[in-house]
């Protein structure tokens, strides 16, 4: 396998996707939140400029501007564009709060379900979330 890159196939390619019509996708309003945030860390980085980085800007304001409108939400938000709320290696090697565990599975942040699953309350992840209700029911 070539490592190549053919740069003119690929700028036929973009042309054509930059030509093609729109098209919708459906997506959880938590995992989009999720993509916000991944992105606003991709943009951090000081080489990260250009049209994609701005197309990423672009897609975060969108994305603020017309879908979240809970005010913690937006500081969350606010707060991930704003280079004063970073965090050090040396603040992330202490962390301030002990390692979240869901009470069902045990999985954490570093040891997650597969699928992925994503905090529904401070000791239970989304996977698990049926099983605890069952359990409640009983």
């Amino acid at each position: 396998m070539s490592t190549e890159i053919d740069h003119d196939a690929v700028m036929r390619a973009l042309q054509e996707m930059e030509d093609a019509p729109p098209f919708h996708i459906a997506i959880d309003p938590l995992m989009l939140f999720f993509v916000v945030g991944q992105c606003q860390l991709a943009l951090r980085h000081p080489e990260n400029t250009g049209p994609s980085a701005a197309a990423a800007r672009e897609f975060i304001n969108q994305v603020r501007d017309t879908l979240f409108t809970d005010p913690v939400l937006l500081e969350i938000l606010r707060q991930g564009d704003d280079p004063e709320y970073d965090v050090t290696t040396d603040e992330s090697a202490s962390p301030m709060m002990p390692e979240r565990r869901c009470r069902v599975c045990g999985c954490t942040d570093e040891a997650g379900c597969r699928p992925a699953c994503y905090w529904v309350a401070p000791d239970l992840c989304s996977a698990c979330l049926p099983a605890a209700q069952r359990v409640t029911r009983l």
